[in-house]
């Protein structure tokens, strides 16, 4: 695993050119720390990010995703909501902004200005991305919005072939997800910027395994990074079986998981809100993190004790 974040690194490192690209990067070394030294479980009194679902409205379906499993309200955050949740976020030393969850974030008819928004607070931005979206016209909006080398955008394309890319992303179309690709990376070179860092990610599953290795023949040396294929969740799988958890979880001890109409939620694998802990339009992100029951949930996965929640106990997200 130290080795994947050695290439990791060294791949940052390409988009150094100057001072402020190097001071861009601090945005990101509290987790790079944490995944070297093992020390996600660190004591804090403010979250180092925010996953916010700007919508839960999907253009595909994956055969993969937990969406089938969704059964809470449809919509879209009121950008309102959002500059309040993102004003608090700057002055709570958040660092970055996960701008996902269980949707497709560039449908959401204000996500530009919401990017915008953010980075006009000096945070960094991470959107992922079904990439069908993406056109030229979209991209050069994108690239107009502040983004930097701080800030990154993660293409899933869970086939290499087209025919193993579409059959897992219903709807999808391979060719225009890969023209998409090409197309920003070579509107941001003819732009001479930065950034964002743009990745490729795959998930293992038994129908892509075979095109894995190809997978990142294919895009390796070409996006800024391919994520190491990890396998997929389990959690929302027909068959319901699920590996037990054996390791503490860092997402719940470095973000904080807010629905599209600010409901706080345990994590990003708690799809439908079971677990909640107030709302955004009421609260603040240090009361939240710190005066609800969400510490008693990190304490937990620090002790090891995964037992005491079901939700944790049979869910294999790390």
């Amino acid at each position: 695993m130290k080795m994947n974040w050695m290439r990791f690194a060294l791949e940052e490192l390409r988009h150094v050119r100057g001072f402020g690209d190097a001071r861009n990067l601090m945005h990101k070394y509290p987790f790079f720390i944490n995944r070297i030294a093992g020390t996600a479980g660190r004591c804090r009194d403010y979250p180092l990010a925010l996953q916010i679902e700007p919508t839960n409205i999907c253009n595909i379906a994956c055969t993969c995703c937990s969406r089938k499993s969704l059964t809470r309200e449809i919509g879209c955050m009121e950008f309102r909501l959002f500059r309040k949740i993102i004003d608090d976020a700057a002055m709570s030393r958040v660092r970055m902004v996960y701008l996902y969850l269980h949707g497709e974030p560039f449908l959401h008819p204000e996500i530009m200005e919401m990017i915008a928004y953010v980075k006009s607070k000096g945070l960094a931005v991470v959107i992922t991305t079904n990439g069908m979206l993406l056109d030229r016209d979209a991209t050069r909006r994108l690239l107009g919005c502040g983004l930097t080398n701080a800030d990154h955008l993660i293409f899933s394309v869970l086939g290499n072939s087209r025919q193993t890319h579409e059959r897992i992303m219903n709807g999808v179309s391979h060719d225009q997800v890969v023209r998409n690709i090409e197309g920003i990376l070579a509107a941001r070179k003819s732009m001479h910027m930065n950034g964002p860092i743009i990745e490729a990610a795959i998930y293992r599953m038994r129908e892509n395994s075979h095109e894995i290795d190809d997978f990142i023949r294919r895009w390796r040396g070409v996006v800024d990074h391919v994520r190491e294929p990890a396998a997929i969740s389990e959690q929302f799988s027909p068959s319901g079986k699920c590996r037990q958890r054996a390791v503490a979880c860092k997402n719940i001890q470095e973000r904080l998981t807010i629905f599209w109409n600010g409901d706080v939620s345990l994590c990003h694998a708690d799809l439908n809100g079971r677990h909640r802990f107030g709302n955004m339009e009421e609260m603040g992100i240090r009361e939240v993190w710190n005066d609800t029951a969400l510490p008693h949930f990190r304490q937990m996965h620090r002790k090891l004790k995964f037992t005491e929640s079901q939700m944790c106990a049979s869910c294999d997200w790390t």
